[in-house]
């Protein structure tokens, strides 16, 4: 039963029974005190029991992290190689992305940080003379570093040089006879914008010159198709900048490409396996394959006006009735004067005639 259901028949039983004002002023106040003690109790408990429970839910989310851990290591990763660098501020990037990992490692001492740095210079290169200028110790470990970024790693410096290399790759293919296939041009261009992109230099924030950079590098059927597209004639007021969606119709030209050439390959090499069978099936059979370049009798015989060589009118010289008329050594003696060898007759056809 609800306790305020029974403070209430408490209150009507002093009632009934007579008892004075301050006796029912007296058990009011009672009731209340002991409300507010019952409140704050059963809040204090709850907050506990929630302290407890959140206690175990981590107990129980650690132990199944460690043990999902531990059963994830069951294989031997290969064993990574540290990028070299020689000092060209293009490798500074890839150099510095894989170091960063060494240098921001807290469980690493700083000489042995330094040994990993040195370690990672191209010998021979102006980089590795650079670092050797500083003795190896935990207290140059910060000196050397900051120099190093300084030297190779300002991002003025840095976007100055990918901006350079942007525009030669632009004016490379422009010039070219043999422009680069679409999809090569795509990865080199996206490789630029987000070079740019880690050294700060947002494409979004700069499409007023980097946009007319990237069409200018673009084919003149690409350059067309760009100007059809529904991409290309969105408003200008847009919030999606018009390098954005340059970007997004090259890659569905590119991903339309590869498609082709997959359906292509996929026929090819169904006819392909038909050319086979049908080379199998005639594997074995005699063809005989008569050469243009292989003088016939038939070539001296076969001719425009098809004249016979023993009496020149118009037949074949088998048929020729007035050669049957002649001897042995008069037809030899006419075919030397046609400076016909006697030899490339046919024996079918002299037999005939004679």
């Amino acid at each position: 039963m609800d306790l305020a259901v029974l403070d209430d028949k408490i209150l009507d039983l002093l009632i009934e029974a007579g008892a004075s004002e301050e006796a029912v002023s007296g058990e009011i106040e009672q009731r209340e005190i002991y409300s507010d003690e019952f409140i704050t109790l059963t809040r204090q408990v709850n907050e506990k029991s929630q302290s407890l429970n959140e206690i175990n839910l981590d107990t129980r989310s650690l132990d199944g992290s460690n043990s999902s851990y531990s059963k994830s290591k069951t294989y031997k990763l290969p064993k990574l190689e540290l990028k070299k660098f020689d000092g060209e501020l293009l490798d500074w990037l890839p150099f510095w992305s894989q170091f960063e990992r060494i240098h921001n490692d807290p469980d690493l001492h700083d000489s042995d940080k330094f040994s990993y740095l040195v370690q990672c210079m191209k010998p021979g290169s102006r980089a590795k003379e650079f670092i050797e200028s500083y003795p190896v110790t935990s207290k140059n470990y910060d000196a050397a570093v900051t120099a190093l970024k300084e030297r190779f790693g300002k991002s003025d410096l840095l976007i100055e040089v990918y901006v350079r290399e942007f525009i030669k790759m632009i004016i490379s293919n422009v010039k070219s006879v043999n422009k680069l296939p679409l999809d090569k041009l795509f990865d080199k261009i996206e490789a630029q914008l987000r070079a740019l992109e880690s050294l700060g230099l947002k494409p979004e924030e700069n499409t007023s010159w980097l946009y007319p950079m990237v069409e200018s590098s673009l084919t003149e059927d690409v350059l067309r198709a760009w100007q059809r597209s529904s991409l290309f004639n969105e408003p200008e007021d847009s919030d999606v900048p018009r390098l954005t969606n340059l970007m997004k119709f090259l890659k569905a030209e590119v991903e339309g490409e590869e498609r082709l050439k997959l359906a292509r390959s996929g026929f090819d090499n169904t006819h392909r396996k038909e050319e086979y069978q049908v080379k199998g099936e005639n594997k074995g059979k005699f063809k005989f394959k008569k050469s243009a370049n292989i003088p016939t009798t038939s070539g001296f015989l076969t001719t425009k006006d098809r004249s016979c060589i023993f009496c020149n009118r118009a037949h074949e010289s088998k048929n020729c009735y007035d050669a049957r008329l002649l001897s042995l050594e008069e037809k030899i003696s006419k075919i030397k004067e046609k400076k016909m060898l006697f030899k490339m007759f046919r024996t079918q056809s002299c037999c005939k005639i004679l």
